[in-house]
């Protein structure tokens, strides 16, 4: 099994490292993904990992923005006098 590939449940998730010198982590999940998507495989999940290296803190960083805005996201809305929070 290729390190970084996981199929469990019909499920497969890709966690891959960088390939260092050619690809980041995120291009290897979006090659990885594209090659399994034509092969007929639908049910994928793409998780860029880093192993504590120069990555590490990029991969941080896209983690925390993406919380931020699902966080943003989910408590948008109105309080009780119906004004925008």
């Amino acid at each position: 099994m290729w390190r970084g590939l996981l199929i469990f449940a019909g499920m497969i998730l890709i966690a891959p490292d960088k390939f260092k010198g050619s690809l980041t982590a995120g291009q290897v999940c979006e090659v990885v993904g594209d090659v399994l998507r034509s092969r007929g495989f639908a049910d994928i999940a793409a998780v860029p990992m880093a192993d504590g290296g120069a990555m590490t803190a990029w991969q941080v960083q896209v983690a925390l923005q993406t919380l931020a805005y699902e966080t943003a996201a989910a408590v948008y809305g109105t309080d009780t006098r119906g004004e925008p929070v």
